[in-house]
């Protein structure tokens, strides 16, 4: 590997450690905490995932500011403060039973995991990469999948055997560990600051290309059609937080219920790489419709079947999700939006699908106590798709008239 590629190579790896704590730790690995936290602290599963989506909220908002200090404050800083804050408190939960305490600590990893969050990971791969941005955005965020599929039978086998507490305080752990390439690494949000050209930008054709690029600016039926997308489908990949509880309501126990989650993260870690891929030929809006289209199968099948094998087939289809809200929504934006335009835009959209996400986890905990079924919350998932495919068939029909 010559030396003008390794540079491009320690940039993915520092991104790949970057998205695995902000979705692999911080959001994919959070389920299985719910039950056990909840039954030992004498609490409902939806107040519980409160503070979960306390510190949702807190970093989607706070992603949207992170962009714009960058441009003041070393990067390499804000994120050895995010990566300091985001561990601690992960740790501290392992010590406290006060839900007010919960609540705090889910505020302090919000703003921590904004410095990592899912906006700014999907900046720096538009700003570092100007050709195969498909394939790159698969390859990083499928790092995500990997460790939210090898992490939640870990940390489920630590709750049986020891405690809900001592996983979370291996959990501050392991998240600090994933961010330490990229602070051990001269990595930068922003090829410019290094005096660097993003990859494929050497070539005569692509310098026109990112010239064009940078020219996109959408209009405003797109940016909010976006946003609605992002928030639906956000909404509908809260489901997969509540796989585990789904598992044992359905009668099995909790490991069968944390294998539901490393199955759907197994398919997230699949058809990441398969959308993104799939992107650069077919283009960003087919592929988003038929990863949809997957999902509603997978959401029908969990809901109409019994069979242990099945649930595992349904619950590893039901990972298209996280690529459509990650791999897909990032390349939707970049196929409207470009250059500044892209930075300024997709925080935003991401803050609304975070939120919408971050909601979801507790509205859908809160449907079930309240309900005692999880069946209510399949055609409410299933209204919302149909809102989401009427969306992108607009999108589609704006992106023809701007060829």
């Amino acid at each position: 590997m010559n030396k003008s590629l390794k540079k491009y190579w320690r940039q993915i790896v520092s991104l790949c450690g970057l998205i695995s704590c902000s979705l692999g730790i911080c959001s994919n690995s959070q389920g299985v905490f719910f039950k056990a936290a909840a039954e030992d602290l004498h609490i409902m599963i939806g107040t519980f995932s409160m503070q979960n989506t306390v510190s949702y909220i807190i970093m989607s908002f706070c992603a949207m500011y992170v962009v714009r200090l960058t441009g003041k404050v070393k990067y390499r800083r804000l994120l050895l403060v995010g990566s300091v804050l985001t561990g601690m408190s992960f740790i501290v939960m392992g010590f406290t039973s006060n839900m007010i305490v919960f609540y705090i600590l889910g505020i302090l990893r919000g703003i921590g995991a904004s410095t990592f969050a899912v906006a700014i990971v999907t900046i720096g791969i538009h700003n570092w990469f100007m050709e195969k941005t498909g394939l790159v955005t698969s390859l990083i965020f499928c790092t995500s999948g990997i460790t939210g599929m090898l992490l939640p039978p870990v940390f489920a086998y630590i709750i049986e055997n020891y405690s809900w507490r001592a996983a979370y305080v291996i959990m501050g752990i392991v998240s600090f560990l994933l961010i330490l390439p990229a602070l051990l690494t001269d990595f930068s949000l922003n090829p410019s600051v290094r005096n660097e050209i993003p990859y494929g930008m050497e070539k005569e054709g692509n310098r026109k290309q990112g010239r064009e690029r940078g020219e996109k600016h959408g209009d405003m039926v797109i940016l909010i059609a976006l946003i609605f997308i992002a928030v639906i489908y956000n909404i509908i990949l809260g489901f997969a937080q509540h796989l585990p509880s789904f598992g044992t309501d359905a009668g099995f126990g909790s490991r069968i219920g944390a294998m539901l989650l490393s199955m759907c993260m197994f398919g997230n870690v699949v058809f990441k790489f398969v959308s993104g891929t799939m992107s650069d030929k077919a283009g960003a809006v087919r592929v988003t419709m038929m990863m949809a289209g997957a999902n509603i199968i997978a959401l029908v099948s969990l809901f109409s079947t019994t069979n242990i094998f099945a649930l595992y087939g349904a619950a590893f289809l039901f990972g298209v999700m996280y690529s459509v809200v990650t791999v897909c929504l990032s390349l939707l934006t970049m196929d409207f939006f470009a250059g500044e335009s892209y930075n300024r835009k997709f925080p935003a959209i991401s803050f609304a699908g975070g939120i919408a996400n971050a909601a979801a986890v507790s509205i859908l905990g809160y449907m079930y106590d309240f309900s005692g079924f999880y069946r209510a919350v399949l055609w409410l998932l299933i209204a919302l798709h149909l809102i989401g495919f009427l969306l992108l068939v607009i999108l589609n029909y704006r992106r023809k008239s701007q060829i």
